[in-house]
């Protein structure tokens, strides 16, 4: 009896312990309508921070003919310092006329459902088109809306408020169409209107003006990507891609000032390219990093000696007749030197350049045309016979047998006879961009003698 008696005791030393011991923190101090009324605060707050407003990157829906827009937005907080304000944007789209408008001010609310919801509840001129199952956009060639009656640009007016740990970044998720959206904070010196013509300069630049597709590198997978001036790249693996768009996937995009946004992140072929690219330092080219800030995956511009080679194929128009012309503004000090001497002579009073260069149609052969005010297109051409090598990613030239009522001007044009004398004799040419990204131009230059060079334009 005497061991229980100490054992017993003992054994009950830690109920002591245990009921002396604080309580156990509440994991959710806040109720859950607590917590929701708390981060619609917070949603409020961090949308009426923004000064200069937001940059809007807005995915209407999943639909593969349905673009993507890039709207500006600022919110003003209600004067009785609630969860309403009015909403202002900005556009300049197709939905504008490709012209930069300003909205009306119209209201917003930041609500409660489920989850902290962004609603734009009354008519917005610019921003309710998107939603407006009444708007069929402009009749096309054909006499053909665009968009059902009915139906319009399925675009969301309320956004369920995903994430806005980062207060310069507010993720948003369509109510209805369940499609991801995004803010981005603007700097406060960015002029609205500046922010739009550059971004249309860009995309004419980009992909409206640009004849070839982008290139795109993921590791050891690279890819060609089409077309994009509806904001659908239609993406071929660069690998043996001869300009067909056979087995192209489609992939929604929208560009913006800082870069562009895939719809989602781009996995195609196993390959993880990431979702959001930015212009590098002298914005050459788009990179993806990692959240560590490692490089995914770049796009820039496609290589000037494929497109300059490439055969039976079409650009974004259907046109499958490849032809240069050369610029007369920008070429070598060779170059030039003999251009002037033919645009001194009696002919050059009516030459207009030569227009176009070279042919790349797989048939027809390889010419060198002369057109002016008074003579027909190609109806002087000196035959060429170009040779290609793909690991040095040179052309060279030689002359061939034919040539076409071009023959006597050799004898009677100064300087006519030297500058075409540079496409024989295997003279070999390297291919250099003159723009980033696009292909509209592009540099020849002359291995043996540099400044025998000159720009070429797609025709």
């Amino acid at each position: 009896m005497k061991i229980f008696k100490y054992i017993l005791p003992l054994a009950a030393m830690p109920l002591l312990f245990v009921s002396c011991s604080p309580e156990e923190d509440d994991l959710f101090e806040a109720s859950a309508i607590e917590r929701l009324e708390a981060d619609a605060a917070t949603t409020m707050d961090i949308l009426c921070s923004a000064e200069n407003g937001w940059e809007m990157l807005y995915f209407l829906n999943d639909e593969q003919d349905i673009p993507c827009y890039t709207l500006l937005v600022k919110f003003t907080r209600g004067e009785q310092g609630g969860l309403d304000g009015m909403a202002q944007f900005a556009s300049y789209s197709d939905v504008t006329g490709n012209a930069y408008r300003l909205s009306e001010e119209s209201p917003f609310t930041v609500t409660l459902d489920n989850s902290t919801v962004l609603s734009f509840n009354s008519y917005n001129s610019i921003f309710h088109i998107f939603s407006d199952p009444s708007y069929q956009g402009e009749r096309n060639s054909s006499g053909k809306y665009p968009y059902a009656l009915g139906r319009g640009m399925m675009g969301d007016y309320e956004f369920m408020v995903v994430d806005h740990s980062n207060p310069d970044v507010v993720m948003l998720k369509g109510k209805k169409r369940q499609v991801y959206s995004v803010l981005r904070r603007l700097s406060a010196d960015v002029d609205w209107q500046d922010y739009f013509n550059r971004l249309n300069a860009q995309r004419t630049l980009m992909l409206t003006n640009n004849p070839a597709p982008l290139y795109m590198v993921c590791g050891d997978k690279s890819f060609h990507l089409y077309n994009g001036f509806n904001s659908i790249f239609e993406v071929v693996n660069a690998v043996g891609d001869n300009g067909s768009l056979t087995a192209a996937q489609d992939w929604k995009f929208v560009l913006s000032n800082s870069g562009l946004r895939f719809i989602t992140p781009f996995d195609e072929e196993g390959v993880n390219a990431g979702q959001d690219f930015y212009y590098n330092a002298d914005s050459t080219r788009l990179e993806s990093r990692d959240a560590d800030g490692n490089l995914l995956a770049y796009i820039e511009g496609a290589d000037p000696y494929w497109f300059f080679n490439r055969v039976n194929t079409a650009d974004a128009s259907g046109n499958t007749n490849h032809n240069w012309a050369i610029i007369r503004d920008g070429m070598g000090a060779t170059a030039q030197a003999l251009y002037d001497r033919i645009d001194a002579t009696a002919f050059g009073t009516a030459f207009t350049g030569f227009t176009p260069l070279f042919t790349t149609l797989s048939g027809q052969g390889n010419i060198i045309a002369i057109s002016g005010t008074s003579f027909e297109r190609n109806e002087l051409w000196q035959s060429v016979v170009k040779t290609t090598d793909d690991e040095s990613r040179t052309v060279s030239y030689s002359w061939g047998e034919a040539a076409r009522n071009i023959g006597t001007l050799y004898n009677s044009t100064d300087g006519l006879r030297d500058f075409f004398s540079y496409f024989d004799g295997g003279n070999v040419y390297t291919f250099e961009t003159a723009l980033p990204f696009s292909l509209a131009t592009m540099r020849m230059v002359n291995t043996a003698d540099p400044e025998f060079s000159f720009v070429i334009s797609y025709q």
